[in-house]
């Protein structure tokens, strides 16, 4: 565990979950609350918010409505990837990584959360673990 020293926050085993999510694909709150790493929506939303304040997290807006309640995804900063890595000098994996999303590729985006936090789901109720995995559009 790790503190930021602007905010005094600490990094913690959930924040490697929550790091690891949003590595494989951007996330909205209920995505997060549905892989299972947050209770209730106000601790998600409570923490979500204090990785924003250190810097380590970006909550961003999809341009239209993609699903009710659903209008801010978030994604890793390079601070919170190098954070998430424990390497100061980490590489992101593409040069436009944390790079907003284009209005286009909302949808897409949106998708291919569903379809990781479902995997996770399942991985999760049948004892499956998910290993290391490279992001949409970079190579191992």
């Amino acid at each position: 565990m790790t503190v930021n020293e602007k905010t005094n926050v600490t990094w913690t085993d959930r924040d490697d979950a929550i790091a690891a999510a949003l590595f494989r694909s951007v996330r909205t709150t209920d995505q997060l609350l549905a892989a299972g790493l947050f209770g209730t929506r106000r601790r998600a939303q409570a923490r979500l918010s204090t990785l924003r304040q250190a810097g380590w997290l970006e909550q961003r807006r999809y341009r239209r409505s993609i699903e009710k309640g659903n209008s801010f995804y978030y994604q890793l900063t390079l601070r919170g990837f190098r954070q998430w890595r424990s390497e100061p000098n980490a590489r992101p994996p593409t040069r436009r990584f944390f790079a907003e999303i284009a209005e286009p590729h909302h949808h897409h985006a949106y998708d291919l959360a569903r379809l990781w936090t479902a995997t996770e789901q399942f991985a999760a109720a049948t004892g499956y673990r998910i290993g290391p995995v490279q992001p949409e559009g970079s190579f191992a």
